[in-house]
């Protein structure tokens, strides 16, 4: 599952963190927002979820609990691996990382593998634009 929006965080208030779905053609009483409480209400049926948008990995910490935020609450609905960001991500370069991280697994790596060598991959390109940081690092892996 892959989202790739814009991410909203909540330092104070972990579970009013989320990502935007839509903010146009909403009826009365949907607001366009999946927030850190609706995830965790899901009953996600699914290995990896991927979140390409600003700040999704970034929560509270909490001993004995971990980060509280997108990265709990995608845990707490099941999900077995997620991918967030640590900081604001670049559109056009964050979409052609998703799409080389997606033919690695496609392919048959595990995400944490694909994650690593979809970075590994970027560092060493000839291509100057890729291989910033501001590209490849702020993905994040979540899971066992």
């Amino acid at each position: 599952m892959v989202f790739s929006t814009h991410g909203y965080l909540d330092q104070k208030n972990p579970d009013l963190s989320g990502i935007v779905l839509s903010r146009t053609n909403l009826g009365q009483s949907e607001d366009g927002y999946l927030g850190a409480s609706d995830l965790s209400a899901f009953n996600f049926r699914s290995d990896l979820v991927f979140i390409s948008a600003c700040q999704t990995g970034v929560g509270k910490w909490v001993p004995g609990e971990g980060i509280l935020g997108l990265p709990f609450a995608l845990y707490a609905g099941g999900n077995a691996s997620t991918i967030l960001t640590l900081w604001p991500v670049l559109d056009g370069s964050s979409a052609e990382f998703v799409e080389h991280f997606f033919r690695r697994i496609k392919d048959g790596e595990l995400p944490g593998v694909a994650l690593s060598e979809t970075k590994r991959e970027f560092v060493v390109d000839a291509g100057k634009t890729r291989r910033q940081p501001a590209v490849w690092a702020p993905c994040v892996y979540y899971g066992d």
